[in-house]
């Protein structure tokens, strides 16, 4: 099972909700995937806010 990589971890969406990748040369699935929420693209922005303002030099 795919999942989306957030904050150094792999989660699946928050609600659970997944759906399916087509291969697009032959429309076979090739396999489902998280299907983000808000709340998914939230922790992911301030896992990025939080990586960027760690740097040095920020």
């Amino acid at each position: 099972m795919q999942q989306a990589l957030t904050a150094s971890e792999w989660r699946n969406a928050a609600d659970g909700a997944r759906f399916a990748i087509r291969n697009p040369a032959n429309t076979e699935i090739v396999g489902p995937i998280p299907r983000s929420t808000i709340a998914d693209a939230k922790r992911a922005i301030e896992a990025a806010h939080a990586a960027f303002s760690a740097r040095p030099n920020a």
